[in-house]
Order: C-alpha cells, then structure tokens, then sequence
C-alpha cells in the first residue's frame, strides 16, 4: 500500500505556473473577458443567443470596479443611458432594482440577455419583458415619469420540474436503503484488519497529510515532477531570445506544420523571468505572412503562464499552450509564428537586442488549401510547372490593374519573378510591374501542384496603354519557356488585351 500511495504523490500536485488567485476579484474577470474577448467561458461571437440579432462587442464594462463589491447586480444598458440622456436619468437603488426617470414613455433595456424565468416589476407590480431585436437583451417598456424598476430570476418550468423530480429521486433511494438496512442480509466473510493495524495505518495517513500540507508544500517540490529552470524536459525546441530585461522566450514545443482555415493551430511556449518581474505583460502570438503585414490567426492570453506576471520568480520557467483559430479567408500561402511580449497598459513590446519588436520561430507553418479555381480561359504554359489559367487587366486611379490566376501544374524548379509589361499601340513599353508572385509572400519553390493562386500587380503609369505582356523568369534573368494552346508565344510572353473582362470560377 505504501508503494502505491508513494507512486501516486506527483499526481496530486498541480501544474505549477505562477498564478496568483488570493486576489482574484469580478473586477479581474471583466478585465480578463474584456482583454481577451472571452465572456462566460465562451470566445466572442461563439455564444450566440436565439433572441437578437448580434453580439454586442463592449469596449468597457459599465462602473467595472463596482463589480469587485456587488458583482451580481442589474444595471440599465449604458450605451442607451448616453444615447438617451436628455429624457433618460437612472439611479441604482439596490442589487436588483433601479429608478428610472422618463420625459416621455420609452423602452428600457437591462445589461442582461433574456432566458424565460426572469421576471420584472413595475413600482411593485407585475410588469412584461421581451428580448430587444437588436440584442437580445431584456426590455420593459415604460410610461413617462418615474419608476422602480426590479427585475429577479425566478426559473422555468423545466428548473422546477427537474429540482422536483431530484428531490423525489432522493427520497426513493433514502426508503430503499431504509428497507435494505431492515432485510437480512447473509453473512460475508472478510479479513479484517487487526484494531491495532488499523489505528497504525490511519495514524500514518492523517500524519503525513499534516507533513505534507504544512511542511513539504509550501517548503520543498518533493513528489513533483521537475525540470531544469532554463531546459524544460517537454520543450522542443531551443530559441534563448531575451525581450527586454525581463524574459527569456527559452523555446516551443510544435506538434503541426500544417492548417487549414477554419481550424486550430496550437503551439506550446516556454518562458523564463531575468528577474523578478514588477509589471504585467501579455504575449501576442500571431500566424503572419512572410511580409508581416498581415495576420491570419492570432492568440492574445491576459498574462504569461496563465497568471499575472507580477512575483514571477526568475529560478522557475512558465509554459503556455496557445491556440490559434486561423481566419476563415486565409490563403494557401505559409505563414511564421510571431511571437511578441507586450506591456499590459501600453501596449508597448519589449524589444530584442537587436531592437526587434518580436521572435519569428524558424519552421514555415502551411495554411492548406487550393485557392480559388477559376475557368481556363487562357491555357497558357509557363515552364511546363506553372499555366496562367486567366487574367483581367483594367485601368484604375493612376494606372492599371492586372489579376492573374497561376495554376500550379507541377512544384517549380525555383523561386521564379513574374514581369507585367504595359505596351503603346506601337508595342514600346511605357510601364511595367515586375517582381516576385504575390508580392513575396509566398515564394513559388513553395507552391504545390493543384493550387490556384491569385495575385492583383498594379502598373503605375499615365501613358494610354494598348495591351499588357506576361510571363516568368528566373533569378538570372532567363525567360520560362511560354506556350498557349500547345504553341511557342513569341518572346516566351503571353499578350493580354486591355478589356477588363473578370475571372470567374
């Protein structure tokens, strides 16, 4: 028994982050749920009631610190307070009720979604409630003058029926252990402990619950799985990059290279304090284009660790698993992890010590897809690896757009420039568009057979353009080998009308 009760004790402690609950108050949670758009347990716009049309997105929460003392009471929806001041006063008078002064008869809602079972009383009359359209949230229209107004929860008929049939399940089990303790019941032989025995081995229990509670605890990490301050034994992957002085991003742990849109990216960091840390920070974690000029997928906890950053001691490492929704319209390109630590009240980062703003980590992650197939209008062949399936070109404010649909035939031998050539009616050209597709984002020696890939290249110019030539070429400068229709295009260029004719799929 000792050795099963030895090799169970690392499982009755806790993972230990630095979480810092004995002040924890509502206030905290608001803060929390206003940070992170996270309200009830639930991520914004996941809890979609059935009454209104739309979530509402609070940018602060109404008297926030008057949460911390009465965290439970009904407040009229502020947004309505402003909007309607000149014929709408409101007074807390307690928990549930308020006074409403009206110049004119009007409809007031409450901070509150609607659920069958809450109730509400006009100056102590019964009095009805609704859903707003808007919202959902509960509503009482009110004639001119002044009112109290007291809303209470008193359940449904579902509530009712399920506490009694509770309380009558219990009742039956009571009276059939009552009538089985009656029943003789035949004798079962059993090997009992020795009175003595028993006294030692309970003794023993109570006495090293006492050792453990008062001494081992809050003293030692016995019993406790442990690792290294600078080398946690799940961590994966070394990075050692310092934000400011204050933490070390010592490394990740990454079970994927791969997503698709729509779906979760996870990834497991692992920080250290360079010193004891007297200020909150939160890190950011973002899937970013390769141009860090976009984002399609980003992870914002309140603090590291999942507790405040304030008395993180600097001999212990924190690690957080972040999980990343990639947006719905994210390309099929691939992405970097971007890590950042930022200053809870500023915003402002923590630098590198090269003054950077943030940590890419190394492994490309792929955001699966096929893009967006379009009709093959052109059939034209680039290299044999890559055809042109259509294309649009249209004048705009200051010059020309030119979309292209490339069609990955087969994993290009290398990272190839696309060049967009506005020609006169005499085929002189007047402009042109030229660099790498997508404008880097997504270098071709990534691209996968069977995607569509749309680029939109902008050709500045105020010279009258006639017609626009197309094609790839190398890094040397060579021209891929063009064809359409299975025949040689001269100068290994694709010639596309300037008709502004679309796309489509």
């Amino acid at each position: 028994m000792g050795a099963v009760l030895g090799a169970a004790l690392p499982l009755v402690y806790p993972n230990q982050r630095f979480l810092v609950w004995d002040d924890l108050t509502a206030e905290d949670e608001i803060e929390f749920e206003l940070t992170n758009y996270t309200w009830g347990t639930t991520s914004y716009d996941e809890f979609d009631p059935i009454w209104g049309e739309r979530i509402p997105l609070p940018l602060s929460a109404p008297e926030q610190k008057e949460y911390a003392t009465n965290p439970l009471r009904v407040v009229v929806y502020r947004v309505d307070m402003a909007r309607y001041g000149e014929i709408m006063q409101v007074e807390q008078v307690d928990t549930a009720a308020v006074r409403v002064r009206l110049a004119q008869p009007h409809s007031v809602r409450f901070h509150q979604y609607y659920f069958p079972g809450w109730t509400a009383t006009l100056n102590g009359e019964p009095v009805e409630i609704y859903a707003d359209d808007e919202f959902g949230l509960i509503t009482v229209d009110l004639p001119e003058g002044e009112h109290i107004v007291e809303l209470a929860y008193t359940g449904t008929p579902a509530q009712t029926a399920g506490s009694v049939i509770t309380l009558a399940s219990l009742c039956i089990v009571a009276g059939v252990l009552a009538f089985a303790r009656r029943a003789p019941s035949p004798p079962i032989p059993s090997e009992r402990l020795e009175p003595r025995m028993a006294g030692l081995v309970a003794a023993g229990v109570i006495g090293f619950a006492l050792i453990n509670s008062l001494i081992l605890t809050p003293n030692t990490l016995l019993f406790r799985h442990r690792s290294p301050p600078d080398d946690p034994v799940y961590m994966e992957t070394r990075v050692d990059a310092p934000f400011g002085d204050e933490f070390v991003l010592l490394g990740y742990t990454l079970d994927q290279h791969e997503v698709a849109p729509g779906n979760v990216f996870s990834i497991t960091l692992y920080w250290r304090p360079q010193r004891e840390i007297d200020d909150f920070y939160r890190p950011v974690v973002q899937l970013v284009n390769l141009n860090l000029t976009e984002a399609w997928g980003a992870s914002e906890p309140f603090f590291p660790g999942g507790g405040h950053s304030v008395g993180y001691p600097p001999d212990r490492f924190a690690s957080e698993v972040h999980e990343l929704r990639v947006f719905d319209d994210a390309p099929p390109y691939v992405a970097r992890v971007s890590v950042q630590m930022l200053h809870v009240d500023s915003g402002e980062p923590l630098r590198l010590p090269d003054g950077a703003d943030r940590v890419l980590l190394e492994p490309l992650i792929r955001i699966t897809g096929e893009g967006t197939p379009v009709e093959n209008r052109l059939n034209a062949t680039f290299g044999e690896s890559i055809s042109l399936h259509c294309a649009s070109a249209g004048a705009i404010d200051g010059g020309y757009a030119v979309d292209l649909f490339w069609h990955v035939e087969s994993a290009p031998p290398a990272d190839l420039k696309v060049f967009v050539h506005a020609l006169a009616e005499d085929g002189e050209m007047v402009a042109q568009a030229d660099g790498p597709p997508l404008n880097g984002d997504y270098p071709t020696h990534l691209w996968t057979p069977g995607q569509t890939l749309h680029e939109r290249r902008i050709v500045q110019t105020d010279e009258t353009v006639a017609q626009f030539a197309v094609g790839l070429y190398t890094p040397d400068g060579a021209r891929l080998t063009a064809t359409q229709n299975s025949a040689a295009l001269p100068d290994n260029r694709l010639l596309l009308p300037l008709d502004g004719k679309p796309c489509r799929p």
